[in-house]
């Protein structure tokens, strides 16, 4: 999560499973985050602030994140925070379930 005020108003940028999935419908890819950043920054920039700014424009979230300082990690902190949602939605498959239940063994017939 990252928090901060930009004109005097306060943002919070954060994913969760619904975010990172309209994210991911809008085309963004995390494995071309480097290889094709100028179509994969401005999606993962705008899924961020899906969660508790969706008003705010396309247009208007690139202005913001260009007015950041050290966006690379910031980037950093955007990624993690959109990969967790992959762990959110699996958990620790080995052992239980999200909501600490035990899981259920299945096989193949």
């Amino acid at each position: 999560m990252v928090k901060f005020n930009h004109n005097g108003k306060e943002y919070t940028l954060e994913f969760n499973r619904k975010t990172a999935f309209a994210t991911e419908r809008r085309g963004f890819r995390l494995d071309e985050i480097n290889s094709k950043p100028l179509s994969n920054i401005p999606l993962l920039v705008w899924g961020a602030f899906q969660k508790n700014h969706r008003k705010v424009t396309d247009e208007e979230t690139m202005k913001i994140f260009k007015s950041l300082n050290n966006r690379s990690e910031l980037l950093n902190v955007l990624i993690e925070d959109y990969s967790a949602t992959y762990t959110d939605l699996f958990g620790n498959e080995d052992s239980e379930s999200g909501d600490g239940e035990n899981l259920t063994n299945w096989e193949v017939r």
